[in-house]
């Protein structure tokens, strides 16, 4: 499918999306969504949208909203006949992306290996990677790193930008709060209100403001106004869209409309960066180092759950006669193990979103390469006999160490982390990149051997396994109690297979366990926060 036709679909959906009554389909859509848990069961939805068709279906709303106010969408049935057609045109949308990627293996006489490299090196198959790969992290894992992440930014914020970040956290969770009382009034009651089917996703500013005053600084930052909207000029669903910047929507002067609260936690946890790096002097003297420092202050913390303290080393130096032949971030000695990680911050650009191959190789080598390039280096110097480990505690023994191995791990999301480390390093590289996000997900239900299993298992064999997220690979770890099954079944076939392929829904075993657990560790915060 060629661009004309994509092109096509994005005027058709333009056409569709527009007008203030399009809220309806919207809630609607959200509607289909919804999660729900009780102590016996989990419920997930097939066939939902992923975090950037939100973003882009919401954006076309807020960008057209104002034309052909004659355009009303009002009774039950043509609010669900609305939302179908949407969803069609976005799976048209997604396939357009899947087409220019299998295009790549319609020739027979192709030999496997030159179709694997030509893929890899697709544009299409890193944008169809990133955008439908969701928004990497859980909304309460977004905001439970929301202080740490700022914290030695925090007086800069509030001199800056007159809110206090610290703020952040409890500001989401009672948003949070407040959007799930009204969804189960919304499915208990059938409530008929003005509102209709946006009921749930109506949140009244005054009410959200009594529970802090300092939340209507936030409100005042964030939002966008849907009665003066600002200018939106996406034309396709890899542009930048105004709703990242400002995610809250004021539907009126008393209410906001919140459709996908995923936005506004991502939002929550992005946007000071983009702040703070346009005062370039402060970002180049202050900020960039805020955030190394940060990124490696939290794998810190995580590995900490798992590993005893002393184990976990930070700024460890490999120095050979008085010379730094290599620095490591984070080191973990573990029994016979060495784990090194390598903690960057670097973000995917931009222009990396709309496939661009030289912004693609750029961000890959200054945040993915670069640390495997260091990963690689601190191993050589650290086998050496000759070489010592120091760290601020003194020197480091790992004698007994049998085997090291080496992860990078990236303070933001990085999406498509797994299709860019085979195209960036090759499929047999032995190195693996994560988010903290994912480092957390790990920790949380691994102990430290465990821990070290998986990610053995995970690096020695990348080259015959493949998911496209760290959930999807951890995801059937836990239903299989490890990756055992895999080596069993290719046994059993023969060794006639090579190459496995773990499913996306695998990812869904860990949304059973996460999602409630994060409720249970954070929604109580909330009401202490309201009641008190």
């Amino acid at each position: 499918m060629d661009d004309n036709n994509r092109d096509k679909i994005i005027e058709e959906l333009n056409n569709h999306i527009r007008g203030y009554s399009y809220a309806n389909v919207l809630a609607y859509l959200g509607e289909l969504e919804v999660l729900l848990f009780n102590d016996d069961d989990f419920i997930h939805p097939k066939e939902h949208l992923s975090y950037d068709e939100w973003l882009f279906i919401i954006g076309l709303w807020l960008k057209n909203i104002n034309k052909d106010p004659s355009h009303i969408i009002s009774t039950f049935d043509d609010v669900e006949c609305e939302a179908q057609t949407i969803k069609k045109l976005l799976e048209k949308l997604h396939y357009s992306y899947l087409f220019d990627v299998s295009s790549l293996y319609s020739s027979s006489q192709i030999p496997l290996d030159s179709v694997l490299k030509n893929a890899l090196n697709s544009s299409a198959l890193i944008q169809e990677a990133i955008f439908y790969g969701g928004n990497g992290a859980y909304n309460l894992q977004y905001v439970s790193f929301i202080a740490e992440k700022y914290k030695n930014d925090r007086d800069w914020i509030l001199q800056n930008k007159g809110v206090d970040i610290n703020k952040f956290q409890p500001f989401f969770l009672t948003l949070e709060r407040m959007l799930n009382q009204k969804m189960k009034e919304f499915i208990s009651t059938k409530c008929n209100t003005r509102y209709g089917i946006i009921y749930p996703y109506m949140i009244e500013i005054k009410e959200l403001v009594k529970t802090d005053p300092e939340y209507q600084k936030i409100i005042d930052l964030l939002s966008f106004d849907a009665d003066n909207p600002k200018e939106i000029t996406i034309s396709g669903i890899e542009d930048f869209n105004t709703l990242v910047e400002c995610p809250l929507i004021k539907i009126d002067n008393n209410h906001l409309f919140i459709p996908n609260s995923a936005i506004i936690a991502s939002a929550l946890y992005e946007l000071p960066f983009f702040w703070i790096v346009k005062d370039y002097e402060y970002y180049e003297k202050y900020g960039k180092h805020h955030r190394g420092d940060a990124a490696e202050n939290i794998t810190k913390e995580l590995l900490n759950r798992i590993f005893p303290p002393q184990d976990v080393i930070k700024n460890v130096k490999v120095v050979q006669r008085k010379k730094v032949r290599a620095e490591i971030d984070i080191l973990v000695k573990h029994k016979e193990t060495a784990i090194v990680f390598q903690v960057k911050s670097k973000r995917l650009s931009q222009d990396s979103r709309k496939g661009n191959k030289t912004a693609i190789a750029n961000d890959f080598e200054k945040a993915l390469g670069k640390a495997f390039s260091q990963a690689i280096e601190s191993e050589k110097w650290m086998k050496n006999s000759e070489s010592t480990l120091i760290c601020n505690e003194g020197e480091i023994s790992i004698a007994n160490t049998k085997k090291a191995i080496k992860i990078g791990i990236t303070l933001d999301y990085f999406p498509a982390v797994e299709a860019l480390t085979r195209r960036g390093l090759g499929k047999k590289a032995p190195f693996i990149s994560m988010s903290i996000f994912d480092l957390d997900m790990l920790t949380r239900y691994l102990n430290a051997d465990q821990f070290i299993d998986y990610i053995t298992y995970r690096v020695d064999h990348r080259e015959e396994m493949f998911n496209s997220n760290e959930s999807g690979y951890f995801g059937f770890y836990l239903k299989y109690g490890g990756f055992g099954v895999i080596d069993s079944s290719l046994k059993k076939q023969g060794g006639e297979y090579n190459y496995v392929a773990i499913g996306e829904d695998f990812s869904y075993e860990v949304d059973k366990r996460m999602l409630p657990d994060l409720m249970k560790e954070y929604l109580p915060l909330v009401y202490q926060t309201v009641d008190s």
